[in-house]
C-alpha cells in the first residue's frame, strides 16, 4: 500500500541518503512515500516557489535585475530559502544565471497540467 506523510525534520537526512543512493535528490522535501512500511521516495509538493517571468524588451538588464531582485528579496524575507526559475538555452537571460548565483540542477522539461 503506498502511502504519503509530512517529512518531519530529523527525517530528511536519511531520506536525502536513500534518494542519493539511486541517483536522485530532491530539494525541500516535504512527503516521505512509503511502500507498505518501507521508505520508497520523497516529494517537494510546493515548497520552492517557481518564477515564471516575461520580462518585455522595453526593459533593460538593470531593469530585469531590479524586477528579480524585488522577488528574490521579498521571498528571502518570508523564510523561503530557494527561488526555482526555469530558463530555457533561448532565453537571453540563460548565459548569466549561473553568473547571478542560480545552480543549474535538472536537464528535464518542465510540465504543467490544468487541474
Amino acid at each position: 500500500m503506498i502511502t504519503l506523510q509530512r517529512i518531519l525534520p530529523p527525517q530528511i537526512e536519511s531520506v536525502a541518503e536513500l534518494a542519493k543512493a539511486e541517483d536522485h535528490g530532491v530539494l525541500e522535501p516535504t512527503h516521505i512515500v512509503y511502500n507498505d512500511t518501507a521508505v520508497a521516495g520523497c516529494l517537494s509538493v510546493g515548497s520552492i516557489p517557481m518564477m515564471l517571468a516575461w520580462i518585455g524588451k522595453k526593459n533593460t538588464a538593470f531593469d530585469s535585475k531590479k524586477i528579480v531582485d524585488v522577488v528574490e528579496n521579498s521571498l528571502r524575507f518570508s523564510g523561503c530559502r530557494y527561488l526555482a526559475i526555469p530558463c530555457g538555452p533561448l532565453s537571453p537571460f540563460f548565459p548569466l544565471m549561473e553568473k547571478a548565483g542560480y545552480t543549474k540542477v535538472y536537464e528535464n522539461t518542465l510540465f504543467i497540467k490544468a487541474l
